[in-house]
């Protein structure tokens, strides 16, 4: 009797190990579905942004080519807006680049201690 018990607890002690292993793995995927939606997010405004500046690099264009339009344009001070819009949609896109920069640095370094630890758990 006294052995069986044994087997039981070693057995229920396992289980338990398991389901801590099982949720610990969930918590990870639920994360990185949150990440993975974030990155979506960011790469739908990225777009948006990218078409934004496409626009407003169009009408300079349209500005440049026409004596009267660019006098207007100067006059009511659309070119110096469509340059400040630019160059704050560069300086935002600069910082997201140093962001994922230093994220990409983070995870190579989590990757180093991973792998001289002896890796995961192997599932």
């Amino acid at each position: 009797v006294a052995a069986l018990e044994g087997k039981l607890d070693k057995l229920e002690s396992e289980e338990a190990h398991r389901v801590a292993a099982d949720q610990a793995e969930h918590r990870k995927v639920v994360a990185l579905e949150a990440k993975d939606e974030a990155l979506r997010g960011r790469l739908r405004k990225g777009e948006a942004d990218t078409k934004e500046v496409e626009k407003l690099r169009r009408r300079m264009k349209e500005i440049e080519s026409n004596a009267h339009e660019k006098e207007k344009a100067a006059a009511s001070g659309e070119i110096h807006q469509i340059q400040r819009s630019l160059e704050a949609k560069l300086s935002t896109e600069k910082a997201h680049v140093q962001e994922l920069q230093a994220r990409n640095q983070r995870l190579r370094g989590e990757l180093r201690d991973a792998s001289s630890s002896g890796g995961g758990s192997g599932g």
